[in-house]
């Protein structure tokens, strides 16, 4: 018996080979997938170990500048230090102080003892601060405002009092021992005319000359 005679259909084998290379595209497809899947993951560790890095990098700065700021501001109760420290130094403690004032309260005490000190170094600046927390400026803008009137002298002085000015002299005969620039008879004369009725013309005696003997 003869064996059949296979036929070659080759839309059956472009079918066939169809399918075995979508499934092989298919499983590329999702090795693919895994591995963005595997790379986008290991991105965000490891964007999320930098940024704890730098997280933690920034705490430990920020403890060092707290920890500075903290030694700094409390030569302030230093009395000896207080009592010898000049405008800049104060105005130094004073800076480092007050960011930290509205939550510590050793930061606080701090800023009033370097007030308190500056006003006693200079009194005129420190007017001008107190007039503009008066105003409702906040600590750090008064100072901003107050720095110029530092360079100034501390203690403000009104100067020499003005002379005495001389007494309103009515009577003509005062005013001609006041050094009034008019004569006595001009004086008269004027004296006269404002005190006589509008359109009436002044009587004015006239100076009678003395003899010599």
């Amino acid at each position: 018996m003869e064996p059949t005679p296979q036929h070659f259909d080759p839309l059956r084998e472009a079918v066939g080979q169809g399918v075995e290379q979508a499934v092989h595209l298919a499983s590329v497809g999702a090795v693919a997938t895994q591995l963005l899947v595997q790379a986008r993951t290991q991105r965000l560790l490891e964007r999320s170990d930098r940024e704890q890095a730098a997280q933690a990098e920034h705490a430990q700065r920020r403890h060092a500048v707290d920890q500075a700021a903290q030694r700094r501001w409390r030569s302030a109760f230093d009395q000896r230090w207080l009592a010898r420290a000049d405008v800049p130094q104060v105005l130094s403690v004073w800076s480092v102080a007050t960011p930290y004032a509205a939550a510590v309260p050793e930061a606080e005490q701090a800023r009033l003892r370097c007030e308190g000190r500056l006003r006693g170094l200079h009194p005129h600046a420190m007017d001008h601060y107190d007039r503009s927390r008066q105003a409702g400026a906040s600590h750090t803008e008064a100072m901003q405002h107050t720095l110029p009137f530092f360079a100034r002298d501390p203690n403000v002085r009104t100067g020499y009092p003005p002379p005495p000015r001389r007494e309103l002299l009515t009577h003509p005969a005062r005013l001609a021992q006041g050094d009034f620039p008019h004569s006595i008879t001009h004086v008269v004369a004027v004296s006269a005319r404002t005190t006589l009725p509008v359109g009436q013309a002044p009587a004015v005696r006239s100076a009678v000359p003395m003899r010599c003997r």
